[in-house]
């Protein structure tokens, strides 16, 4: 009914939800309102089509982590259909519920499946070796002993407890904590095995764990999957032996570039990251990819990586993926890769440059071809970058190039000036003002020698870095 509903709105009378928040709600102006008669029909090419609510955001004075009212009424009239949702917060469910979201639950919970207190002082052995003595779990960095078959049953079962509390559920994550720090027991090093440069894998060790809790649980409900994320570079790759048939595979991507398809395989590793999709869809048809568009592009203004998911979105769908999810923080500039990836998830048949049109004619009037020259003009700048960069190292290259900021400046300034409505204007105020910060953070670096010809060195890499917020990395 709510698609029915959204689709209605759009076909009829022009209504657009571009972005989360009521600016970037568009309702035309129309003195007489004709809606055709007819019976239309769509299925989507994706079953599971997911947005992630990251940060804590407070509505009404009470502050909701991982949730947030105007990006989840977006989502919705959007056809996002799930929600992603830790395991262990259910208080959502109502509102999900009204807005059509279906709670897809996983993240970092082992400290939720298996707390120190009570277990570690009785059961040491269940928790990671560091080749000295066994240690609790101390947040990102620390594992369990997912070897052990104990490990798996005692988790199996709080996961039946956990159901049968919340029988509705349809996917429950055992996902690894976040980082690395897993156990170097015997048995454990024994399972694992190493790629071509040499690198431990310990796909076997993590998917065997997840194998064994799927099997227990599927005996008591066998419509549950069991979650769990293909992760980092020591379990990215599939494991040596087959999938239990309710294990769902959450594939977490490491692009190496910020406009160029990963289905492309340009560099070595969207190349790698073909290679396993590619595996892993031999061994489940449940494999959901796990994006960051606003994670690692949400300083990027216009998101110039449009053509980048657009395509990619059509080799999952050609692939025969689950589906697809991003993380996305309220109040990023990253709208048009949103607005995309959205409505591509629903039917990737459409041509990208029409969204982004149809984006830019709803969203600025008079001003949309100006505001399209600017996008266009920011998108080519971004794809001559010779090394991926992001974020401050790609405003400083951007503020390299003779003219770039000031032609950009004077195309949203005209496109102000063109724009009839209020609306219109105050959206072109706010994408002047991102540009403005954005490239205020590039600032700082213009006098290194970095251009669209030269990677930065590791060196500058590391002189900018700051790992103290992760130490666990």
């Amino acid at each position: 009914v709510i698609y029915g509903v959204a689709s209605l709105l759009e076909r009829g009378l022009g209504i657009r939800w571009l972005a989360p928040g009521e600016l970037w709600t568009v309702v035309p102006k129309r003195r007489h309102v004709a809606i055709p008669l007819g019976t239309y029909r769509e299925t989507p090419a994706f079953a599971k089509r997911v947005i992630h609510i990251t940060g804590v955001h407070e509505h009404d004075g009470v502050k909701y982590p991982h949730w947030h009212f105007g990006s989840a009424d977006w989502a919705m009239r959007n056809r996002l259909n799930r929600k992603f949702e830790h395991v262990g917060r259910t208080q959502l469910r109502d509102v999900m519920a009204e807005r059509g979201l279906t709670p897809l639950r996983g993240g970092h919970a082992m400290a939720f499946w298996m707390p120190n207190e009570p277990f570690f002082a009785a059961h040491p052995e269940y928790y990671r070796f560091d080749g000295e003595r066994r240690k609790p779990l101390r947040g990102g960095g620390t594992q369990l002993n997912y070897s052990s078959v104990e490990t798996s049953a005692l988790i199996a079962q709080r996961v039946l407890d956990f159901l049968e509390r919340d029988p509705v559920a349809e996917t429950v994550g055992v996902d690894l904590n976040d980082g690395y720090g897993f156990s170097l027991d015997r048995q454990s090093r024994q399972e694992w095995f190493y790629d071509e440069r040499g690198m431990p894998i310990v796909s076997d060790s993590v998917f065997g764990f997840t194998n064994r809790v799927a099997e227990i649980v599927s005996r008591r409900f066998p419509d549950v999957a069991i979650g769990q994320l293909a992760y980092t570079r020591y379990y990215h790759q599939p494991p040596r032996f087959p999938l239990h048939p309710n294990v769902g595979i959450r594939f977490t991507l490491y692009r190496g570039s910020q406009t160029h398809p990963m289905c492309e395989a340009r560099n070595e590793s969207d190349a790698q990251m073909r290679r396993e999709l590619q595996e892993w869809r031999k061994l489940t048809d449940k494999l959901l990819i796990y994006e960051y568009l606003t994670g690692y592009w949400g300083q990027m203004m216009f998101a110039s990586g449009v053509r980048m998911i657009a395509d990619d979105i059509r080799w999952y769908r050609k692939m025969g993926f689950e589906g697809a999810m991003t993380e996305y923080e309220p109040g990023k500039p990253a709208r048009e890769m949103l607005y995309v990836y959205a409505r591509l998830l629903w039917n990737p048949q459409q041509d990208h440059a029409d969204i982004i049109r149809d984006f830019h004619g709803a969203a600025y009037g008079k001003g949309s071809e100006k505001m399209l020259t600017a996008y266009e003009a920011y998108r080519q700048a971004n794809e001559r970058c010779g090394y991926e960069g992001s974020g401050a190292y790609l405003a400083a290259a951007l503020t390299q190039v003779e003219g770039f900021r000031e032609r950009m400046a004077r195309l949203m300034q005209e496109a102000e000036g063109l724009a009839e409505e209020a609306a219109e204007k105050a959206r072109i105020q706010r994408v002047r003002n991102e540009f403005a910060q954005f490239m205020k953070q590039g600032e700082p670096l213009a006098g290194c020698k970095l251009s669209f010809d030269e990677k930065p060195s590791p060196e500058q890499l590391l002189s900018s870095a700051n790992v103290a917020p992760n130490p666990s990395f």
